[in-house]
């Protein structure tokens, strides 16, 4: 005989998630059913109905709860994945906007103070030149030197001596030492021997006495030679004689 209403297990499984499979008294109580064959069937009871009913719409919905958690794992791994690559670009952002800040070393060592060296007016700078050889313009010819130099107050004469073999030069004790290097230098390309020296005595502020210049001889002096002195001698007298005969 078939029972009636609903089976008490398939009601008390309805209040409880469909995707759990049929326990094993619901499997026992499926196989003590009897078997009604085709020409003996008949139409199926409103408990049977209902039974096969719940187990298709258990199937149903627990494959729509299936899909329905997969879509909601799914979009939650989606929503943490774009938090987190919006967190790094953010950092990424900050840090590439974070100026570096740059470092300048100075230099502990102390650069060497550059020396200024005064300019000197050669045109008020007095020289006088004397020739002290006996050969004639050279005294011009070292003016012209020094000329080229740029000092312009250039005076000539002569020496009281014209026997000078070695050029002597007399420098101030205030003039300035760039002076005094450039005309020593330029004496030394002339002549053959230099000597220089310090004296406040002189009138201006360099005075030179030129003596030989590179590859030059003393100049030689004529020197007058003495005359012969003619003295008159006294006539002998002369006394007559008687010649002898022989």
């Amino acid at each position: 005989m078939d029972r009636v209403g609903p089976c008490p297990v398939c009601l008390t499984k309805s209040f409880f998630p469909y995707i759990f499979p049929l326990t094993m008294e619901e499997v026992q109580l499926e196989e003590q059913q009897p078997v009604s064959s085709p020409l003996n069937s008949s139409p199926l009871s409103s408990g049977q109905f209902q039974r096969q009913y719940s187990k298709g719409s258990k199937k149903t919905v627990g494959l729509v709860l299936l899909l329905i958690s997969l879509v909601l794992i799914g979009g939650a791994v989606v929503y943490f994945l774009s938090l987190k690559k919006n967190d790094n670009s953010q950092k990424q952002g900050t840090i590439s906007e974070t100026p570096v800040p740059i470092v300048v070393e100075e230099n502990m060592e102390s650069s060497p103070t550059p020396t200024i060296t005064p300019v000197v007016d050669k045109k008020v700078i007095s020289i006088q030149v004397l020739n002290g050889t006996g050969i004639v313009g050279e005294a011009a010819y070292l003016q012209g030197k020094l000329e080229d130099l740029g000092y312009t107050s250039v005076k000539i004469g002569n020496a009281t001596k014209q026997d000078y073999e070695s050029t002597v030069v007399t420098f101030s004790p205030d003039l300035d030492p760039a002076v005094v290097e450039e005309i020593t230098k330029e004496l030394e390309k002339i002549y053959s021997k230099i000597e220089t020296k310090k004296s406040s005595s002189i009138s201006g502020d360099v005075e030179i006495i030129t003596g030989l210049r590179s590859g030059q001889t003393p100049k030689v002096s004529s020197t007058s030679t003495p005359k012969p002195t003619v003295t008159s001698t006294p006539k002998a007298t002369t006394s007559s004689s008687p010649t002898s005969s022989l």
